[in-house]
């Protein structure tokens, strides 16, 4: 059975069709404003729509949407539309990484010591091997530090 790319099986969904259109529709219009807009603006230019007689277009940052708010409405005319409005949508700050809420604990020669020995007794030997890889993991963390 050939493969079917994802737009297709979309395709098949009315109101999904009609996201598409839209969608292809936002993004000739944006490569539309981006050659009407200067070079050092046209990469801060993050969408561009269209609502009735109205071009939106989004920046990613306050000072880009400050700096050409007016051109906007010269594109905006360029286009045959009556108004245009312009937005920031600053990206969002990277994410940290959470830090656990305890500090990590060095194991001690005593524990690793103490995982060989368990390894040695418990009957299962997917659990003694598992031990053993443990404390062969902490023995080389041990080294490294």
């Amino acid at each position: 059975m050939p493969r079917k790319h994802v737009r297709d099986l979309l395709a098949a969904s009315p109101a999904a069709a009609q996201a598409l259109a839209l969608q292809e529709r936002d993004r000739a219009l944006l490569t539309l404003v981006r050659r009407r807009l200067p070079a050092d603006a046209r990469e801060h230019c993050i969408s561009a729509g269209q609502t009735r007689d109205r071009l939106v277009l989004t920046f990613d940052s306050p000072a880009w949407a400050t700096r050409t708010r007016f051109e906007a409405r010269d594109i905006a005319e360029s286009l045959g539309l009556c108004e245009a409005a312009v937005r920031a949508r600053p990206a969002p700050p990277p994410r940290r990484r959470r830090q656990s809420r305890r500090p990590r604990v060095e194991p001690t020669a005593k524990v690793i010591a103490n995982l060989l020995a368990t390894a040695e007794v418990v009957r299962d030997p997917g659990l003694g091997d598992a031990l053993k890889r443990l404390a062969r993991h902490l023995c080389d963390g041990q080294s490294q530090d």
